[in-house]
């Protein structure tokens, strides 16, 4: 009863929401055929502006029938077959899931995944995402993961995604934060997932794909806690 009264309830709220989803955002183009921190901003932006779209192609009842989360490609896949996703962003989420895919599996080694941790925990003293900058600014400055691969990478990376979104994703007044979530929470993400993305980019790519796998970790660690988070909020 329990089950059914959960899809019950995606039914009747989720349909109705879809249909007032902001419409798609629009944002300058990057001519570049890399993947760079604005595209993070603009593919997190553009879905956590518009989450219900891709919740529906989701199909939310199998994954309440299973007790599960839908993973991180599934929600990039999804985000490609919504209409109101433009064709240019739709391109950098199909570059975001080609890189991801590369990093995906690979096994980080233990002294990286506890420094990780370790930057990640030092983001819970922020309140701001500026605060949260001045942290990594600090941790880079005192080299103290210097010689890690790919981190250093990651680091940076990571700051240019937050200086990138701090008037947009990272706004407190942006519409997601409404229903679920905070801004530190999903700063935390970003830079998890950045940070490993960059590392193990290294470990795959040698040193040049740990960039890529930084923006790719990034966008996969914002929307797998924003629309896991969004579903618990639901039910």
């Amino acid at each position: 009863m329990k089950i059914f009264m959960k899809i019950l309830i995606s039914m009747v709220i989720i349909v109705p929401v879809i249909l007032t989803s902001s419409p798609a955002l629009t944002s300058p183009k990057n001519t570049s055929e890399s993947l760079t921190v604005h595209d993070h901003t603009l593919i997190v932006d553009t879905i956590l502006s518009n989450p219900w779209p891709v919740l529906k192609e989701l199909d939310l009842r199998e994954y309440l029938l299973e007790n599960t989360y839908p993973s991180k490609t599934e929600i990039l896949e999804a985000a490609l077959r919504v209409e109101r996703i433009d064709d240019y962003t739709k391109k950098r989420i199909a570059m975001v899931l080609e890189e991801f895919v590369k990093i995906q599996g690979v096994e980080i080694p233990e002294a990286e995944t506890l420094a990780v941790n370790e930057i990640v925990k030092q983001l819970e003293k922020s309140n701001t995402v500026w605060e949260a900058i001045g942290i990594l600014e600090n941790i880079k400055a005192s080299y103290r993961y210097a010689d890690y691969e790919g981190l250093s990478i990651g680091i940076d990376v990571s700051i240019g995604i937050l200086q990138s979104g701090s008037k947009s994703i990272y706004s407190p007044e942006h519409p997601f934060y409404s229903f679920c979530s905070t801004v530190r929470d999903m700063a935390k993400a970003d830079v998890a997932g950045g940070i490993s993305g960059a590392v193990a980019g290294a470990i795959v790519g040698a040193g040049p794909g740990a960039a890529p796998g930084a923006i790719g970790g990034a966008v996969t660690g914002s929307l797998i806690a924003g629309i896991n988070r969004l579903i618990d909020w639901l039910f």
